[in-house]
């Protein structure tokens, strides 16, 4: 279903505070060539980090733990802080750059940033969390097979558990073993 426009205002923000907790790791990473997106579409979230095999992997298992820790929640600032104004700017920002594709739902799309509250936020992160069924993750480049093993290890660490079990009778999903499930 289409969010609304309040949802998608705090879906925004809590993507946005996500990006603004790594911001530091990120910066670094970005001046050895690593870039990171964090993005949302019909199906589910994109996590991605792109550039060296050797800085890739920890920068995105620093993004994953960010949008993961405590479901989300942690990463969101407080509303009176000069971060949640920062992240509230920079999602202004980008709504009025995309005020000719939108049209009347920029407007209201800018209202609802300027209303939505911290916990509004953490309650859009925790419906997001919920609603997460599964995983994939994607290697190219020239990872070794202990890297790679050790960032599916990562990811699967830091997902399995906000995943509902799986169906009666379905196999459990086995750790380590760097093969797509």
């Amino acid at each position: 279903p289409a969010a609304t426009s309040a949802s998608a205002a705090c879906g925004e923000l809590w993507k946005l505070s996500v990006l603004q907790a790594i911001a530091e790791p990120a910066s670094l990473a970005a001046r050895c060539g690593v870039k990171v997106e964090l993005s949302f579409h019909a199906r589910g979230a994109r996590l991605a980090a792109t550039g060296g095999a050797s800085r890739v992997g920890p920068l995105l298992l620093a993004l994953l733990a960010s949008a993961a820790e405590e479901k989300g929640s942690a990463a969101v600032p407080p509303d009176a802080s000069l971060e949640m104004a920062a992240v509230k700017r920079s999602a202004t920002a980008s709504v009025r750059a995309l005020r000719s594709r939108l049209g009347a739902a920029a407007d209201r799309r800018i209202a609802a940033i300027d209303e939505a509250s911290a916990s509004g936020v953490r309650s859009e992160a925790a419906a997001f969390w919920r609603s997460v069924r599964g995983a994939q993750l994607l290697l190219a480049g020239s990872f070794s097979r202990a890297d790679s093993d050790a960032l599916v290890d990562g990811v699967r660490r830091t997902l399995l558990p906000m995943l509902p079990p799986p169906p009666a009778g379905a196999p459990a999903a086995s750790a380590g073993t760097g093969e797509a499930e």
